[in-house]
């Protein structure tokens, strides 16, 4: 699977948990479309130890929409000093 697009789903926060746990674990994806899907805190730092993982396979990654404040933005932009290819 080099892709992976959620959109316009309502789920919440434990799902997108879950599914990044699961991304995290080895799953070199090249797209991920993850728009409003309700973030938390514990979904950032996944999100974040994913993008470490798939540099330099990550070439797309969208996440608008999600409520994401400045110090979780912080682990994000630390994340993507690893990632090039974004």
């Amino acid at each position: 699977m080099d892709s992976l697009r959620i959109v316009n789903c309502k789920i919440q926060p434990g799902t997108i948990n879950k599914l990044l746990s699961f991304l995290v674990k080895g799953v070199a994806l090249r797209y991920l479309q993850i728009p409003k899907t309700n973030m938390n805190e514990a979904s950032v730092e996944l999100l974040a130890t994913l993008i470490e993982k798939s540099a330099p396979n990550l070439t797309e990654l969208d996440i608008s929409y999600n409520h994401i404040g400045p110090n979780k933005m912080t682990i994000l932009i630390k994340s993507l000093e690893s990632n090039t290819t974004i």
